[in-house]
């Protein structure tokens, strides 16, 4: 529940300053939401728990109206830190430049930060 809690926060933050001045005449764009975790490494079992719960957390939020009232679907995109600094910075920017996310969950351990 805490964890869908975090994720509902971020993605209405992003939703409310990412799609500010949307055209309401254009197709529904999805929100774009990062999920950094450590999916190999020390701590690859916080990914391996970690990631169902954020998928539920975004499938749930898609399927009810009740819960979403932007209509906006929300798409994860996942880099893997390897719970090292190196691969977070590079999934990050990944994250960020590549694939245009509006935030970022993300990451587990301060080694990353």
């Amino acid at each position: 529940m805490k964890k869908l809690s975090i994720i509902a926060i971020l993605v209405i933050f992003c939703a409310v300053f990412g799609f500010a001045k949307v055209n309401t005449a254009k197709a529904v764009q999805p929100i774009r939401l990062g999920l950094l975790l450590p999916y190999t490494g020390v701590w690859a079992w916080v990914g391996a728990g970690a990631d169902p719960g954020a998928e539920l957390a975004v499938q749930e939020i898609n399927a009810d109206p009740a819960l979403w009232p932007i209509h906006s679907p929300i798409k994860l995109y996942k880099e893997d830190t390897e719970t090292k600094s190196a691969p977070a910075i590079a999934g990050a920017r990944k994250l960020y430049d590549i694939d245009k996310v509006c935030g970022i969950v993300g990451p587990t351990s301060a080694t990353v930060r």
